[in-house]
């Protein structure tokens, strides 16, 4: 019966349609899971009584999606191909073909070293293509799975409030009262010191020596601001103001005052009443008398309600570390004194400082991983002049005249005035307070003395905090965080270092004695960490309503999550190819179904069916029938042709062969005889077997 069969042509094409199916829910599926949180190792589930993670199921619904495609594009290209070799085998005419040729064509599906015969396949090229193109489609079943994977994925950044200083506010300020005598048309308020909330940020700062935590808008995060904010900036003293000061402290301690060994500073920190850019040497002397001639007292006076009334007086520091080894120099232990040359020449080998707050530009860069605080800070814009403090705040009408006994407001947020007169608000007023209570508070810490009784080496009179601080990590006050380097060889910790059994072994902790800042850089850096420093404070952020309430700012989050990242391309191009590739060769296959007008399937009646009209220029023997490797040369050699589709009868040629061979009938194999008596019926002699016989 003439014409193709419906079966083959449709599994072919139905093959191919579900394998693009698959394909098309391969990518959905994973496009479902792209951009969600990637399941974690113990979040499981029970499928048939048996535990599986998430995760493997996900891999297993990928994995198996891409078997699918793999099998039916498989699938379908083998058919097409059988088609297409079907088609190379029957050909048109006489066509015949090597054995060995068809061995190679047969098997090239299931042996990929078949493919290394380039005689044949420069004869066959589109079978080649074809059979190549189904070992490479397995390809896109491994790179498919792959573009579904597990990555880290950053939240994207917002605009938050972050923690600033409300240095253009009162919040860093005492409260302040107004002056007695002044009026509501001229109302004055004096500086009356740092509020409670710089006193604790400055202390703790200082006691750390490190910037306090700030509350981070989230746990995992970083951002950065540039603002304006104070620095600290401190200068060696020539020798001449070194030895005025050595002299000043002579007159402290030796006759006439006789204050005597028993109150030799090792360290000192004071502001002067009169500080100002035009002070002379004898207006910052740390001691003085009273009236020129009275009773002598240490010059400290870090604030109050006179000190800043020039408009001229600046907000700063001195300090001299002078050491313990002043005292040898003042008292000799054979109990003579010190030759006052020698101590005046040791104070220029002290470090003597001043320090001065000067406005600059701080940009500063906070990061915060897993709790723990990171911040980066860099000053710029330095300004040459020192801050000139104020001592208050002046509320002044602009106009007395046309409304007198009118209060003053300061401004709304929006600009506009709440009463007239109109008001001047200066902003800029506000900050050097801050800066000067900033300063004030830090001076309050450290100023005072520190001094060693002579009578008890370990034991020393102060009333300066610095012993509680940072600075005491320094070369130059070195001696008040470690009391070994001053004491006496026989004192109980220079014997303990002795003991070498347990459990007294290591019972003092040897501190190190590698100090990385001078005391000048010391202070320096203390300063720059308080000023970060009052960002943890809430008391010290602006007010919601104020006019200067800061912008939100650029927040990022570090924040790490292990989310799926799928990559569609990837997956498209991989199976846009081998479907693409496929959908060809099933095109091919189904036009040699029409050319030919006849389909095959690729089973054992098939060859059965095919075999039984073929014919061969070699003769067989019977040990060639059992079908053992390896082939025969000769029969591998051997050409055979076949029935074409649509020939009902044997080509005549195949018929004159056997009527020529029946002469020599006895010679012939059997098997032949039969075969080819059943193709020419009329083929047969009297002398030769029949298929009776």
């Amino acid at each position: 019966m003439l014409g193709f069969h419906y079966l083959a042509p449709t599994l072919t094409v139905g093959c191919l349609l579900f394998g693009i199916l698959c394909a098309v829910g391969h990518h959905y599926f994973y496009l479902s899971l792209d951009g969600r949180p990637a399941p974690t190792l113990f979040d499981n589930m029970k499928i048939a009584g048996m535990e599986v993670s998430h995760q493997q199921f996900n891999t297993a619904i990928g994995t198996t999606f891409a078997f699918l495609v793999r099998s039916l594009l498989g699938f379908a290209i083998s058919l097409s191909y059988f088609q297409l070799v079907m088609r190379a085998m029957m050909g048109s005419g006489d066509t015949r073909t090597k054995v060995g040729h068809l061995d190679v064509l047969f098997s090239a599906l299931e042996n990929i070293f078949t493919l290394g015969h380039p005689a044949l396949w420069r004869q066959r090229p589109l079978l080649f293509v074809v059979a190549a193109v189904a070992w490479f489609l397995p390809l896109a079943s491994i790179i498919t799975p792959a573009t579904l994977s597990v990555g880290t994925a950053f939240p994207p950044s917002q605009l938050l409030d972050v923690p600033h200083i409300g240095l253009a506010s009162l919040n860093m300020l005492s409260d302040m009262f107004r002056v007695a005598n002044s009026t509501l048309e001229n109302q004055l308020f004096y500086y009356n010191g740092p509020s409670s909330a710089v006193r604790r940020i400055v202390f703790a700062t200082a006691a750390q020596g490190a910037i306090l935590p700030v509350q981070a808008p989230a746990a995992n995060s970083s951002w950065s601001f540039t603002f304006a904010a104070p620095v600290l900036q401190c200068r060696d003293l020539t020798s001449t103001t070194k030895r005025a000061i050595g002299a000043s402290m002579l007159e402290y301690m030796l006759p006439p005052d006789q204050m005597g060994c028993a109150h030799t500073p090792g360290f000192m920190a004071w502001h002067p009443y009169n500080l100002s850019a035009e002070s002379s040497v004898q207006d910052i002397l740390p001691f003085k008398r009273q009236n020129g001639n009275g009773t002598i007292f240490f010059d400290d006076r870090p604030y109050n309600d006179q000190r800043y009334l020039s408009g001229s007086e600046q907000s700063g520091l001195f300090i001299a570390a002078t050491g313990w080894s002043l005292i040898d120099r003042l008292c000799p232990d054979d109990g003579s004194q010190g030759s006052v040359e020698g101590i005046l020449d040791h104070f220029n080998s002290s470090t003597m400082l001043k320090c001065e707050v000067h406005n600059a530009t701080y940009h500063t860069e906070f990061s915060f991983v897993d709790g723990t605080q990171q911040v980066t800070v860099h000053t710029s814009h330095i300004s040459e002049a020192a801050v000139i403090g104020q001592p208050g705040v002046q509320i002044l009408s602009e106009s007395q005249e046309s409304a007198p006994g009118a209060a003053c407001e300061p401004p709304t947020q929006n600009g506009t005035m709440l009463a007239a007169p109109p008001c001047f608000f200066d902003a800029s007023l506000l900050r050097t307070l801050s800066y000067q209570a900033m300063m004030d508070s830090l001076s309050e810490l450290l100023s005072g003395l520190v001094c060693r009784r002579n009578e008890w080496d370990l034991v020393f009179a102060s009333n300066s905090s610095v012993a509680n601080t940072v600075l005491t990590s320094t070369p130059e006050l070195d001696f008040l965080e470690d009391y070994r380097t001053v004491s006496h060889p026989d004192s109980l910790f220079d014997l303990a270092q002795t003991w070498s059994e347990r459990p007294f072994a290591g019972i003092v902790h040897q501190m190190s004695q590698h100090r990385r800042r001078s005391l000048k850089d010391a202070m320096e850096r203390l300063f720059i960490n308080i000023t970060i420093s009052l960002m943890s404070s809430p008391e010290l952020q602006y007010n919601t309503s104020s006019a200067f309430y800061p912008p939100p700012t650029q927040v990022k989050f570090e924040m790490r999550n292990d989310i799926y990242a799928y990559s569609p391309q990837k997956l498209a191009l991989a199976y846009g190819v081998a479907i693409g590739a496929s959908a060809m060769i099933v095109g091919l296959g189904l036009a040699s179904v029409i050319v030919r007008k006849a389909s095959f399937s690729n089973n054992f009646s098939t060859i059965f069916r095919l075999s039984r009209g073929a014919s061969t220029d070699t003769d067989f023997d019977d040990d060639d029938l059992d079908g053992r490797v390896p082939l025969p040369e000769r029969i591998r050699q051997a050409k055979v042709s076949f029935r074409d589709v649509g020939q009902t009868k044997p080509r005549s040629g195949n018929c004159e062969a056997l009527r020529e061979r029946s002469a020599e009938v006895i010679n012939v194999p059997l098997h032949v005889i039969v075969s080819e008596q059943t193709l020419c019926p009329d083929n047969v002699t009297d002398g030769g077997r029949s298929s009776q016989s």
